[in-house]
């Protein structure tokens, strides 16, 4: 949904329950392509933050925090 810096946030939605279960902070993320407009890259990241949105029209879904590093 938006990035700052090197963190990028990214929402999952409720009926992705596999996909939300396995991923919690701290956990590493190897081998994935990230992209923007303006380049595309293999890298790394690490789960910071993984937080249930509770009001508006994505309620029950969730928005993960993933640090990026680039390999």
């Amino acid at each position: 949904s938006f990035q700052t810096g090197n963190v990028i946030s990214v929402l999952i939605s409720s009926r992705d329950k596999d996909l939300i279960q396995s991923l919690n902070p701290g956990d590493n993320l190897n081998d994935v392509q990230f992209y923007s407009p303006i380049a595309i890259f293999q890298g790394t990241g690490v789960v910071n933050a993984k937080t249930e949105i509770k009001v508006g029209p994505r309620k029950g879904d969730f928005s993960v925090d993933i640090k990026v590093s680039s390999s």
